[in-house]
């Protein structure tokens, strides 16, 4: 698609909205990833649960749109 030094400008908003759209559904399944991981390791391993730099990761909650 484009390379961080495209300018943005030159990008139609369309594909930016969807280069977004894009972003955030890596973000989820890193975060789906990280999460099993993490229980994975809490089984392993359950002293690791007090450990804050081996936590669950927050999941973006889905807007509901209003209704039409």
């Amino acid at each position: 698609m484009y390379d961080r030094n495209t300018n943005l400008k030159e990008i139609s908003t369309l594909d930016l909205t969807m280069r977004l759209n894009h972003i955030m559904v890596e973000e989820q399944n890193l975060a789906l990833e990280w999460n099993r991981i993490v229980d994975e390791l809490w089984a392993r391993l359950p002293n690791l649960k007090n450990d804050i730099d081996i936590a669950h990761k927050s999941l973006v909650k889905q807007r509901k749109l209003p209704p039409k």
